[in-house]
This record gives C-alpha cells, sequence and structure tokens, in this order.
C-alpha cells in the first residue's frame, strides 16, 4: 500500500523491518526489491534479489528479477549467467525467453 502510494521512504523502512522481524518472508522481499527499483538503486535491488533467490533457490521468477536486476545495475555477463539458470529451471516460461532477448 505504501509503496502504490509513492512513499517509497516508508515502504522501504517498514519492509526491512519485516525483513528483521522475519527474514524468510519472500514477499517483503520482493517488495523492498520493487522500491529499490522504483528508486533506480539497481545495486539494492540486486542484493535484495540475490538474498531472494537464496532462500528460493527453484523460483525461476525470482532469478529472472535477479538476472535484470543485475543488468541494470551494468553486471551483464552475470545477468545472462542468472537467466540461464532460471530457463533451466523453467524452460518453457516465454518471460525468461523475452529477458534473454533483452540482452541479445
Amino acid at each position: 500500500v505504501l509503496r502504490r502510494a509513492g512513499d517509497l521512504n516508508w515502504a522501504e523502512a517498514v519492509g526491512l523491518r519485516a525483513i528483521f522481524l522475519d527474514p524468510k518472508n519472500i514477499d517483503v522481499y520482493r517488495l523492498v526489491a520493487e522500491v529499490y527499483r522504483d528508486r533506480q538503486e539497481t545495486q539494492n535491488a540486486m542484493v535484495v534479489y540475490e538474498r531472494l533467490c537464496s532462500l528460493q533457490p527453484t523460483d525461476a521468477l525470482n532469478h529472472l528479477y535477479h538476472a535484470r536486476a543485475s543488468a541494470d545495475a551494468g553486471h551483464i555477463a552475470k545477468a545472462e549467467g542468472i537467466l540461464k539458470y532460471a530457463i533451466a529451471l523453467a524452460p518453457l516460461d516465454p518471460a525468461c525467453f523475452a529477458t534473454m532477448g533483452e540482452f541479445q
């Protein structure tokens, strides 16, 4: 709600507090990463998505978002490797292949 209302600083603070209280809450990691992407803090978003991937290593969507954040942060080779892993996890997911096209 806070993010949608445009209060990104407060959304970040609440999200980080929620992670502190429940470090396995996947939805909160996604919220915080989206806040960082909204603010173009790509390095921070990349770090949060990396943590999210470690919590859910078989979730291709998490790896897809991690790849996009890594590319946005200028880490293209890293992003391609992450994306290839996401494709290996979900070989029929069109979102993965569409993202791969962004790196070509």
